[in-house]
């Protein structure tokens, strides 16, 4: 058995705890470039949204 194991036999809550801290640290770049993609495509639909409402220009019969 390594380290590792027996800390997780001996520590369990001490263990988990531990393990979530890693992962939230290791995730959050992740989370952050999601949350700014996430902006970026609400602007991108609030500007189709008003693209859509906008009247169609009539074409100029010349």
């Amino acid at each position: 058995m390594n380290n590792n194991d027996d800390y997780k036999k001996q520590h369990p809550i001490m263990y988990e705890v531990s393990q979530t801290y890693m992962s939230l640290f290791t995730s959050r770049p992740a989370e952050l470039e999601l949350e700014r993609m996430m902006s970026v495509g609400a602007l991108l639909h609030e500007q189709l949204e008003k693209l859509d409402a906008a009247p169609t220009p009539v074409p100029n019969k010349c």
